[in-house]
């Protein structure tokens, strides 16, 4: 599947999944939108969703799933250290926890799969 046809089904299904959540809890309420919300959430949706996951799913073309998997690991740390960075968000001590273990894990994974293929060099 190429990353276009990857990317509509990942936000299809996305949209599938959390419309009810959406009707059962707050509802719909279309008479209350402004042009200037669904100008925001149309460039949220295209620009920062859909172009964001074209460019992820087509970058995983020619990588191996373990590639793959420390990548979709890395994601939300990366957010999260954008949101300390830039935004100045403050990180908690359960983040901060959380970060440790997601990196301590990518690490496992990674030494694991070096010491599979037989690279168990400590030099490298």
């Amino acid at each position: 599947m190429d990353g276009l046809a990857n990317t509509l089904l990942q936000l299809g299904l996305s949209v599938m999944m959390l419309s009810p959540f959406v009707l059962f809890t707050d509802g719909y309420n279309f008479f209350s939108f402004t042009s200037a919300p669904i100008i925001l959430m149309l460039m949220l949706g295209i620009i920062h969703g859909g172009i964001g996951f074209y460019l992820f799913f087509a970058g995983m073309k020619g990588l191996i799933g373990q590639s793959i998997a420390v990548l979709s690991y890395i994601d939300p740390l990366t957010s999260l250290l954008i949101s300390v960075l830039v935004v100045g968000e403050r990180m908690s001590l359960q983040q901060l926890i959380g970060a440790a273990m997601l990196l301590g894990s990518i690490w496992i994974g990674e030494a694991g799969g070096e010491m599979k293929r037989g690279n168990n060099n400590p030099s490298k």
